[in-house]
């Protein structure tokens, strides 16, 4: 597989390592990967990833949805928060007083006619352009709002590389 080609290639351009969290984006229970919806099929079907790389690597291994891993590394810990990764498709993550709510995929949840996704990932930047993607991506944030109850919002915007945050008014 050619994913896992590149993977081997990249692990010899790092430094020495100990170990290894991997984020998926696409559904990940016990290491293995499920419903990954902007991939090829074969991620799909339960592949153990983590697995797969702990043999091939010889080193602790922990796989995670990228959502979920970008999460860890954003929040405070305290009340309700959400994180939205925003790129190819929509992933999110919730967390309630630093403990993840595992199996979110609010990307693929009906919004308006079609899915959250088809709104606010690529397609959705591509079909509706930069000014009415934002003015989809506000409606979003406030749904998630009514939905959540959340306390503090993320979002992560994969083709930036940038993060940024916002915090609920109290």
């Amino acid at each position: 597989m050619a994913v896992m080609c590149g993977l081997d290639e990249l692990s010899k351009l790092l430094p020495r390592f100990d170990r290894v969290s991997v984020g998926f984006p696409g559904v990940v229970k016990r290491g293995a990967t499920f419903g990954a919806f902007n991939l090829h099929a074969r991620w799909a079907s339960g592949f153990p990833l983590q697995k797969e790389l702990e043999k091939r690597w010889k080193k602790p291994v922990r796989v995670g949805n990228d959502a979920d891993v970008a999460g860890y590394g954003a929040i405070r810990g305290e009340g309700v928060e959400l994180v939205l990764t925003l790129g190819t498709g929509m992933g999110s993550a919730l967390f309630s007083n630093g403990h993840l709510c595992p199996g979110l995929e609010l990307g693929h949840h009906p919004w308006r006619k079609k899915t959250y996704e088809d709104y606010i990932g690529r397609r959705g930047l591509d079909k509706f352009g930069k000014k009415e993607w934002n003015v989809l991506l506000q409606a979003a944030i406030a749904q998630t709002e009514f939905l959540f109850n959340w306390d503090h919002l993320y979002l992560e915007a994969a083709t930036r590389r940038r993060s940024s945050s916002s915090q609920r008014r109290t």
